[in-house]
C-alpha cells in the first residue's frame, strides 16, 4: 500500500473509532468481536498501536508485552495516546526506512 494512502486509512479508522467510543457505553457490546466491552475494544486498539510503535522504535517485537500498568490507563486517553505516538512515528520515517516484523 502507498505511504499516503495507509496514513489516511488509518487516520479515518482511528476517527470512526473515536467518534463512535465518545458516545458509546463504556459496557455496550462489540457486535463484531463477541465477548468484547466497548472498553476492551479501545484498550486493544491502544495498546496495538503502541506495540507498533515500540516495534518500530525498538526494531524488532517487544517483550514482554504489554508492558505492566498500560491497562491501568483509561482507554479512550490509551486510544489517543497510542494513535498520537504511532502517526509520530509514521511522519519520522518514510517508506524507505527498514521494515520490521509487525504482527
Amino acid at each position: 500500500m502507498e505511504n499516503q494512502r495507509l496514513r489516511d486509512c488509518l487516520e479515518a479508522d482511528f476517527r470512526r473509532l473515536r467518534d463512535v467510543a465518545g458516545g458509546a457505553d463504556p459496557g455496550a457490546e462489540v457486535p463484531t468481536c463477541p465477548g468484547w466491552t466497548m472498553t476492551d475494544l479501545l484498550q486493544h486498539v491502544g495498546e496495538v498501536y503502541l506495540h507498533k510503535v515500540e516495534c518500530m522504535r525498538q526494531g524488532h517485537d517487544p517483550r514482554p508485552w504489554p508492558p505492566p500498568g498500560l491497562d491501568q490507563e483509561p482507554p479512550l486517553e490509551l486510544l489517543d495516546r497510542g494513535y498520537a505516538a504511532l502517526t509520530a512515528e509514521f511522519a519520522a520515517r518514510g517508506p524507505q526506512d527498514h521494515r520490521v516484523h509487525l504482527v
